[in-house]
């Protein structure tokens, strides 16, 4: 939710945010952990996915 996505954009490891308002309601979130962003893994696995569904397609 880009509300969500928003609020947490700066927060640091530990900290609490909220709370947020979106469409479903109030939400408090507390930053746990960041996890470094790999999207050329990601990326890789997605492409082979849907690679693979297109061929399954095509047969």
């Amino acid at each position: 939710m880009p509300e969500i996505a928003e609020a947490i954009l700066e927060a640091k490891e530990g900290e609490a945010i909220g709370p947020i308002q979106t469409k479903l309601g109030y939400h408090i979130v507390k930053i746990e952990k960041w996890f470094p962003i790999e999207l050329n893994e990601v990326r890789e696995q997605v492409l082979e996915t849907l690679f693979q569904e297109w061929l399954e397609t095509r047969i």
